[in-house]
């Protein structure tokens, strides 16, 4: 089965979950996101959980095809660059999809703009 890997980054807490193309959610892990802190600080727990995610369903003969991220702005949805998000004071000027990118190749990534931010 494939499935998608999502992403809910929060001023205060990241949400990464695993879910169908259906909306159902296999597994979801959640960490404090410490916004006030360096993104380059705080980034690397965050792929860590992806990984883990990753691996988790592997491990259940599922198979993460893409990943899906949700975060206020303000933000070039395009390019996924953070433009000095209020509640994300550590990540300002962070270019977030090519980040993704370069720790997930094979995976394509879509950023969405979280209105409520």
């Amino acid at each position: 089965m494939y499935t998608i890997l999502g992403l809910d980054i929060g001023g205060t807490k990241t949400a990464v979950v695993e879910g169908t193309y259906d909306g159902d959610i296999l597994q979801r892990l959640e960490i404090p996101t410490l916004s006030d802190r360096p993104v380059q600080e705080t980034f690397p727990r965050i792929s860590d959980r992806m990984k883990e995610v990753i691996i988790n369903a592997a491990a259940s003969e599922r198979f993460i095809n893409a990943i899906s991220v949700s975060i206020g702005g303000p933000l070039s949805i395009k390019e996924g660059i953070m433009i000095d998000p209020p509640h994300l004071m550590g990540w300002h000027g962070f270019t977030l999809k090519d980040h993704l990118q370069s720790l997930f190749p094979l995976l394509p990534v879509e950023i969405e703009h979280d209105g409520n931010a």
